[in-house]
């Protein structure tokens, strides 16, 4: 499981999303839902396997169906994803 945040203008998008990450075993009690989405759509993970965000993407687009470009990033939130639904 992973910290989740998902970022999303619409706080109700944002939960539904969580909802069903967290139902997905992907998402930890850490996790939640912030109100200061990129303007782009994105999913940015450190070390989050592949085959993880590919479910994750599959996951959400149940609620989001734009395209959510792929972040790779190794810094001090490896451990964690982050969620932009603009």
């Amino acid at each position: 499981m992973y910290k989740v945040t998902v970022n999303a203008e619409d706080s109700e998008l944002g939960e539904k999303v969580l909802a069903v990450l967290t139902a997905g075993g992907f998402a930890s009690s850490e996790s939640y839902v912030g109100d200061d989405p990129d303007y782009e759509a994105n999913i940015k993970y450190g070390t989050a396997t592949k085959d993880d965000v590919k479910a994750m993407r599959k996951l959400i687009s149940v609620f989001y169906d734009g395209k959510l470009e792929e972040e790779e990033a190794f810094d001090s939130d490896d451990y964690d994803v982050f969620i932009n639904l603009p």
